[in-house]
């Protein structure tokens, strides 16, 4: 073993892909017999995955080993009873945008004619856990260690993995998982007046892997309020009319998500109005306006949009469009004598 004061040399050598070739050299790189290696889901996975992905060469760079490693050793493995070595075997594909970091280890990366990342694992010493079961793994270390944001990011992943077995008692282990972290976090944060992005994450997934659980549709429901509550505190309509609308989505007949939908949009629409961008202004009222197409606030602010459209066309000798915003103005409002008059004075004028 290198002292810390040495460079070890780096080897890197390809051999042709088979799933018995991987199998090997995960054995081989991971310190992990055979066995081990046979009894882990990992290589199923593989043999699957890689086998639709016409995997051809398997590089093997040695040693190596990246970020994700470190910080699963860090995070998990020092806690386990038997601590491994500092040394990771990772199938990952090549085009991978995240950052590597040099420690002892070594790294198999298998060259697709994709060229893409698309997967990812760790193999742990003696881990015979799932890509699904790893990201949890480290989820739950993470949460145990009070970093909930960096655990509702393995949640999700893991959730994002698990795909259509949601049902599962796996599933549910994340959905649980991920809404203690959430809850954690808000906490943390509603004290420090911070955002509350990663909680409406934790409870989106806690949600979507349960979407039956009331607890987790009403958290998501309030956690998505506040966001609102806290972007219009600081003039940001139109992000807090997308987070009030996660809100009234979940629950379409309450009547205070609604209203705070509508309002954001006609705020959102007042401010690009007064700014003469009508046609944003116009796509914001008719937001609020389709909400509630009984609301007459709404339908008297996007008629006025489109007839001080209509006005500006209308000074631009733009005629035709003029007349178009009149008439659009007149069906929303059909007794208004402004919009009528305006209409009328344009008729000769269309073409």
């Amino acid at each position: 073993m290198p002292t810390l004061s040495s460079t070890p040399e780096v080897v890197v050598k390809a051999v042709k892909y088979s799933p018995g070739e991987l199998r090997v050299l995960l054995a081989k790189y991971s310190l992990a017999s055979p066995s081990v290696v046979d009894s882990a889901t990992h290589l199923t996975y593989f043999d699957e995955y890689f086998g639709k992905l016409k995997a051809k060469t398997i590089v093997v760079e040695s040693p190596y080993t990246d970020g994700d490693f470190l910080d699963d050793y860090a995070a998990y493995y020092v806690r386990c009873r038997q601590i491994p070595l500092p040394v990771c075997t990772t199938p990952f594909l090549p085009g991978c945008l995240r950052q590597q970091r040099v420690a002892e280890g070594c790294e198999a990366v298998l060259q697709t004619t994709q060229g893409s990342l698309v997967a990812e694992g760790v193999f742990g010493i003696g881990s015979s856990k799932s890509l699904t079961e790893g990201y949890v793994a480290k989820a739950d270390a993470y949460r145990n260690a009070g970093d909930y944001g960096r655990a509702i990011q393995e949640y999700s992943k893991a959730a994002n993995e698990l795909g259509s077995d949601a049902s599962s008692s796996l599933g549910n282990r994340i959905a649980v998982g991920a809404y203690n972290a959430g809850l954690k976090l808000e906490r943390q944060h509603i004290a420090s007046g911070s955002d509350l992005d990663a909680e409406a994450l934790a409870f989106r997934v806690a949600f979507d892997l349960d979407p039956g659980d009331g607890t987790y549709k009403q958290k998501l429901a309030k956690t998505n309020n506040t966001i609102g509550n806290q972007f219009l505190a600081e003039s940001k309509y139109a992000e807090a009319a997308d987070a009030y609308r996660e809100a009234y989505d979940l629950y379409p007949g309450d009547v205070g998500y609604e209203r705070s939908v509508i309002n954001a949009h006609r705020l959102d629409g007042d401010r690009l109005l007064a700014r003469h961008q009508f046609a944003e202004a116009i796509t914001a009222y008719r937001s609020a306006y389709k909400v509630d197409m009984n609301n007459q606030t709404s339908k008297s602010k996007l008629a006025a949009a489109y007839n001080d459209r209509g006005m500006e066309f209308k000074y631009d000798t733009r005629y035709t469009k003029a007349v178009a915003d009149f008439k659009e103005a007149m069906a929303l409002e059909p007794t208004n004598k402004t919009y009528q008059i305006n209409y009328l004075s344009l008729i000769s004028h269309d073409r």
